[in-house]
């Protein structure tokens, strides 16, 4: 189901800077419950169809007639936090202290490392690591954006994933909202919204289906 979510016609971000692509085109959609804009593909009947849905406080993607493979994508999840409230405090409170890992492991192992990045993860400055993509969403419109991302500090934790990336680049640290293969981070807007802040698991540049520089928050319906 699609839940207040509206096409606002064939409008586009006067600023965005990402081509859309041949045969696609930028389309601005907006999550009314959440409170959030953002542009989305749209290609022609010879491309991949891709459609938004809200699910709970996630806005997804999904692969028309063949979900079942391709599976459901997570993009953006709106979190809300008292207005005073830093947006490093309000990621330590509600995502690193209730990080949480599952797998094969045992679960002892599993535990130690749940331990470890409730510990040692920490929101960073994304510029720090990427420096071409922080300007690129910190342009123009999107001037007052803070951009953040989950990864160990200094620690054995932290040894223990860089010595696990040299053999097989799969598990960044900081669980599922940490840094990963595709680019993930945390978007806060204070010119927007103070009481509101979201993950944005991005992905890749050559697969992208949204322009990253045209989210918006607005005040939400609910």
């Amino acid at each position: 189901m699609l839940l207040s979510l509206a096409y606002t016609g064939s409008s586009t971000a006067q600023n965005r800077l990402r081509d859309a692509g041949a045969g696609c085109t930028w389309k601005a959609y907006e999550f009314r419950d959440l409170g959030v804009r953002i542009n989305y593909k749209s290609c022609d009947p010879s491309q991949d169809q891709w459609e938004l849905r809200q699910k709970d406080d996630w806005i997804m993607q999904h692969r028309l007639g063949d979900d079942v493979i391709f599976g459901s994508h997570y993009l953006i999840k709106v979190f809300t936090k008292p207005e005073n409230q830093s947006i490093e405090d309000a990621i330590r409170e509600q995502v690193i202290a209730k990080l949480e890992f599952e797998g094969r492991q045992r679960y002892r192992s599993v535990r130690r490392a749940q331990v470890s990045a409730r510990k040692f993860c920490e929101p960073v400055d994304f510029g720090l690591r990427h420096r071409i993509r922080a300007k690129f969403l910190s342009d123009d419109k999107a001037g007052g954006k803070v951009l953040l991302e989950l990864i160990p500090r200094p620690s054995s934790y932290r040894r223990r994933i860089e010595r696990g990336l040299q053999q097989f680049p799969r598990d960044f640290g900081c669980g599922s909202y940490g840094a990963g293969q595709g680019t993930r981070y945390f978007e806060y807007h204070p010119k927007e919204s103070k009481n509101r802040f979201i993950f944005v698991e991005f992905g890749w540049d050559d697969d992208a289906l949204f322009e990253e520089n045209s989210i918006e928050l607005f005040e939400p319906a609910r």
